[in-house]
């Protein structure tokens, strides 16, 4: 009887040592697996931060060219609202609201001479104005230059013309004329277009336009404005590109 007793003691205990490891068994399985994520989870995250490192490399990149090729503004010389600089010229406004600059003019019968040169604009008030390179190369072989004007236009398309004759006359030792584009009753001066230009003869003629620019058509230089006060803000950029003042 005792001997059955403590057979059934000893099942029981078995049981209950049993059913305790299993315990244990599944309590580990749960901590691995809380602990262990899932594989697809762990390879979205790693495709996560590997985009994320791709496209923080790739704004460091980008920004390193664009520090290196972008390249810095120039730099304006505005000493005040009346003197500027500009290529190592100096601007002054005086009290009749011109622009003023000396220039070295080459003299065949003295020593260079300098030459204090009005402007109704400096340099950085023309900079937008289009020039081709070299384009003033085209009277260097001409004795003769005629500036024509349409008749039709007002006083400010005369100024714009003189503003290119002084320099052409004084500076370059050119013969300049004037003439109209169209016949005005009463007066003395020629009709001159781009079709008299011949070898010993250039044109410029003063135009009104839809952009400012100066350009050329078959050795014809061309002044364009978009309205009379243009033509002189036209004339002034030639005027600094004859005198090198300007190279662009």
């Amino acid at each position: 009887m005792v001997d059955k007793k403590r057979t059934q003691k000893s099942k029981k205990n078995t049981k209950k040592e049993t059913t305790t490891n299993k315990q244990k068994l599944d309590e580990k399985k749960e901590q691995k697996d809380v602990n262990q994520e899932p594989k697809n989870v762990k390879k979205d995250r790693n495709n996560l931060i590997f985009i994320l490192l791709f496209i923080s490399v790739g704004i460091l990149v980008i920004s390193s060219l664009f520090q290196n090729n972008v390249p810095e503004p120039k730099e304006e010389i505005i000493i005040d609202d009346s003197k500027v600089e500009f290529n190592n010229f100096t601007f002054e406004k005086k009290e009749d609201g011109m622009w003023y600059t000396y220039v070295l003019v080459d003299d065949f019968l003295s020593a260079p001479r300098e030459y204090e040169v009005p402007f109704y604009y400096n340099p950085y008030d023309v900079l937008d104005i289009e020039f081709r390179r070299g384009l003033e190369s085209i009277f260097l072989d001409v004795p003769n230059i005629y500036i024509t004007i349409n008749p039709e236009y007002d006083s400010k398309a005369v100024i714009a013309g003189t503003e290119i004759s002084k320099i052409l006359g004084k500076v370059w030792f050119k013969k300049v004329k004037a003439g109209l584009t169209k016949q005005v009753n009463g007066s003395e001066f020629p009709i001159i277009t781009c079709e008299d230009i011949n070898s010993k003869t250039r044109v410029i003629e003063f135009r009104l336009g839809d952009v400012t620019k100066i350009f050329q058509e078959e050795g014809c230089i061309i002044i364009q404005g978009t309205d009379e006060q243009e033509l002189i803000r036209a004339a002034d950029k030639m005027a600094f590109r004859m005198l090198k003042i300007m190279m662009a």
